[in-house]
């Protein structure tokens, strides 16, 4: 009341203002501020408009009229027809095109060395006809054909002719044969020494003659102890004849072929030597027709510098023509010409003039801005006091509506302010005291009734009644309930208790009972009468499943020996056979045994012989080196037997440590790898198992529906899930032993799906609780999925190289490019649907970072890079 300077004041409850009131006051106090604010923000932009008016006037004062319409529409027109032709820039290229074609001709001049004529020889050189130059080709490929089908030809005939002689001197020499012609010279001998014989008939004719005859009948028996070989002779000296005869032919035919080309040469060094200025007349054929093919280049690439010339001259004279116009317009429009045959210095004359005239024209633009400008600040001041003249009506009419207007004081907005808080504390004041003495009456009957339920629970229980600390009875009653309460849970645990006890006894008496009546049910099966002759059935039992299996073994062995399908076959055909004849085939096997024996016996003696004979041989140092051959073998074999037996028994020693330490960590590596497989694949496989198969080990994932597959028989996505849960199960069998090294993974979940992504990064951030965990990708939506896995997980962007192999691993992925199998490189398949395909990959899935049209011009960058063959193996066949 002190706050409200109503000290006096009997009734506080007259001073509440009603909703109404206090409504409309707090109304105005909030908008007095903007009228205040709106008030001066528009004497402040009046003021502003006027001295912004004032100073438009003064730049319209300086800066003048400027060019009138007409000139300035027609000096744009002119500038801008100027600039559209361009001719400054079509003359740098028109010039640079001739530069180049000129370049590009002298290279082609070059190319025609050692040919020394210039541009103007170039359409004088004599060359042969296109027709003649056909003829030449056709011919020089016939007569190569030709050449080299006579030269085997040729070839062969010589080899048989020096195999047929090489036959016919190893059947001379081999057999003594003698020819026919030895043969008619001994009958001519013997003819000649008759005849002469005849005549004298003395002693030495007789001696001559003899010896002739016997020199002849020599010949006939050793003719006819060989007829075969001199028959094979005889045919080997007609096939000499005829082979000699087809060399001869064949050699004639080549060195014909060889002067066809000859003379062909001699026809292209001619042609040659007409073009002249210096042209090697020895190239040949295919030099000539390369030399014409760079000819007819250097004939193409001077037309196109004469064309290029000729654009060149029409570009000058364009540019010098438009220069002449534009200086004429210039000057009509007063604006001074520096050069008139300065195209970049009359442009910049004249865009400074129509500078100039756009200047003045935004000025007096201005100007009208500022006077539109300054109304309308006036009228908005205008509105400002008219809205301040309204607010105080209605605040003093607010205020004559309560008893803040009496006594005629003139409250401000803060006053009244304060005085509506005031006020809402004092309407709290009074609510609180209400509320006060309501709770006071409250209480009172509350302790009342307390009082009387207390004591009719002590009474209840047996406790004194009428004791004037109503407190201390209250205790009492609780604490004999609760003793109460202990007492009846005891009872209930003993109860219980009792119970299970009972349920044991009555389940072990039903056990006994059970045993009973099987140890009954068993001696009566088996007709005895104690359990230990029961134990004696079963054994003998086990003994009967023993020779069950060796009679079904020994049944498989004799169905195999005896190459039948089933035993009661090799029955029959056992019962087939006679006893006779099987025991008279084992009468003569053994004889047969014993005569093998015998043989055996003697072979052994011939070999005792043998080395008896051996030892026999003179002392030379033929035998001794033998034998230091033979023992240096055996030393050798005896080394290398020691040594594979050593690699063996290490093999083995290795091998069975192998399959322990797999069969005593196998279990439980295996039983992480089953579960993690099974979390990844999201229960399409229950698990992992193994089966032997060689000597190794095959392992199978168990589908959820009884199934089972070979690791080698499942698809992409689920070998790259089976990779990732063994190399899980792993890391965490080595973290068992040791601290753990880093685990690094290459995108394996490039095939994952985003829900099987999602467990195996659950997986991954365990394993990080225990080491640490490095996973790359170049797949975006795999980095938000490991952010909501697990929120403090860390990406890392790398940087443009990274981000170029981003590139790469995309392009290849998508068939783009390939990698030279013996260089490396990289090369562009040109295959346009893999292109696309790389394109769309990148747009849907760019690298962090990266938008989406910034990802697909990257990948466009990196493709352009690379060409279509490799460069080494470019050099290597060039």
């Amino acid at each position: 009341m002190t706050l409200l300077d109503r000290g006096s004041e009997q009734d506080p409850a007259r001073l509440l203002l009603s909703t109404g009131v206090t409504g409309s006051l707090r109304d105005l106090m909030e908008r007095r501020s903007g009228v205040e604010a709106a008030l001066a923000s528009a004497e402040a932009e009046f003021a502003k408009a006027e001295g912004a008016l004032a100073e438009a006037e003064a730049r319209v004062c300086e800066h003048g009229a400027g060019l009138n319409e007409a000139t300035t529409a027609v000096l744009t027109a002119a500038i801008a027809s100027a600039r559209q032709s361009d001719d400054a820039a079509r003359l740098r290229e028109a010039d640079r095109m001739r530069r180049e074609r000129a370049d590009e001709f002298a290279d082609r001049l070059r190319e025609l060395f050692p040919w020394t004529g210039g541009r103007d020889d170039l359409f004088a050189v004599t060359v042969p006809a296109p027709d003649q130059l056909q003829r030449w080709g056709s011919a020089d490929t016939q007569l190569s054909r030709e050449i080299d089908a006579r030269q085997v030809e040729f070839d062969r005939i010589d080899t048989e002719a020096k195999r047929l002689e090489a036959k016919i001197g190893a059947l001379g020499a081999a057999t003594a044969v003698v020819s026919d012609q030895e043969t008619a010279e001994a009958w001519s001998a013997r003819e000649a020494a008759w005849a002469e014989h005849k005549k004298a008939l003395d002693a030495r004719t007789a001696a001559e003659f003899e010896t002739a005859m016997r020199k002849l009948d020599l010949i006939t028996e050793q003719r006819s102890r060989h007829a075969s070989a001199i028959a094979d002779l005889n045919r080997a000296l007609l096939e000499s004849a005829d082979v000699r005869t087809r060399r001869e032919q064949g050699q004639q035919h080549l060195e014909e072929s060889l002067a066809k080309r000859a003379t062909l040469i001699m026809d292209v060094e001619k042609a040659l030597r007409a073009i002249g200025n210096g042209v090697d007349h020895t190239v040949g054929l295919s030099g000539l027709n390369l030399w014409l093919q760079k000819l007819d280049r250097a004939i193409g690439a001077e037309g196109k510098l004469a064309a290029a010339e000729r654009e060149w001259r029409h570009v000058q004279d364009s540019a010098a023509s438009s220069c002449e116009r534009l200086a004429e317009t210039l000057r009509r429009s007063g604006v001074e010409v520096p050069r008139s045959d300065d195209m970049a210095a009359m442009l910049s004359a004249g865009q400074a003039a129509l500078d100039r005239a756009a200047g003045a024209k935004n000025i007096r633009a201005t100007l009208e801005d500022r006077r539109r400008d300054l109304n309308f600040r006036e009228t908005q001041l205008e509105a400002a006091r008219l809205a301040d003249r309204s607010w105080r009506e209605a605040w003093q009419e607010a205020r004559a509506a309560c008893w803040l207007g009496e006594r005629g004081r003139a409250s401000t907005t803060a006053v009244v302010r304060e005085t509506l808080e005031a006020l809402a504390e004092l309407g709290s004041a009074l609510e609180r005291k209400a509320e006060l003495a309501d709770r006071i009456a409250k209480m009172q009957r509350d302790q009342i009734q307390f009082e009387a339920e207390v004591e009719a629970l002590a009474g209840a229980i047996g406790l004194a009644r009428g004791r004037s600390d109503v407190l201390a009875l209250c205790e009492e009653v609780v604490n004999s309930v609760a003793s109460a309460t202990k007492a009846l849970d005891r009872r209930q645990e003993l109860e219980e208790r009792l119970g299970t006890e009972q349920d044991k006894a009555r389940s072990l008496a039903n056990d006994v009972a059970e045993v009973r009546s099987r140890a009954d049910l068993m001696m009566k099966h088996f007709d005895v009468g104690s359990l230990a002759e029961v134990e004696g059935c079963l054994r003998s039992l086990d003994r009967r499943s023993d020779l069950e299996m060796r009679l079904e073994q020994t049944q498989r062995e004799i169905v195999e020996v005896m190459k039948t399908e089933t035993f009661e076959q090799a029955e029959d055909a056992l019962d087939a056979l006679q006893q006779g004849s099987l025991e008279s085939e084992l009468i003569e096997l053994k004889a047969r045994f014993e005569d093998e024996d015998s043989r055996t016996r003697d072979r052994f003696a011939a070999l005792d012989r043998a080395e008896t004979s051996i030892a026999g041989v003179g002392g030379d140092a033929a035998v001794a080196v033998l034998e230091s051959k033979r023992r240096t073998i055996l030393l050798t074999i005896e080394e290398q037997a020691l040594e594979y037996l050593k690699l063996k028994i290490g093999m083995a020693g290795a091998e069975r440590a192998l399959r322990a330490y797999r069969e005593r960590h196998r279990s439980s590596m295996m039983a992480r790898a089953s579960g993690a497989f099974a979390l990844i694949s999201r229960g399409a496989y229950s698990g992992l198992a193994t089966q032997p198969s060689n000597g190794s080990e095959l392992l199978i994932a168990k589908g959820s529906d009884g199934a089972s597959k070979l690791a080698s028989e499942l698809s992409k996505g689920t070998r790259f899930q089976l990779y990732l849960a063994l190399r899980v199960a792993g890391y965490h069998e080595i973290a068992q032993a040791r601290p753990p090294a880093p685990f690094l993974a290459d995108d394996v979940m490039e095939t994952f799906d985003d829900f099987r992504a999602e467990e195996a990064f659950r997986l991954l951030a365990a394993m990080a609780r225990r080491g640490q965990v490095v996973y790359f990708t170049h797949h975006r939506h795999l980095c938000e999925i490991a952010k909501a896995v697990e929120p403090s997980v860390k990406i890392h962007v790398l940087k443009t190289e990274s981000v170029r192999g981003w590139a790469v691993s995309v392009l290849r992925e998508a068939g783009a490019i390939r990698e030279c199998e013996e260089h490396g490189w990289m090369q562009d398949l040109g295959d346009p649907h893999a292109r696309e395909r790389a394109l769309d990959t990148a747009r849907r899935e760019p690298p962090v970072g990266f938008s989406d049209s910034a990802a697909v011009a990257l990948v466009g960058e990196v493709l352009e890079d690379f060409g279509d063959r490799c460069p080494e193996c470019s050099r290597a066949s060039g």
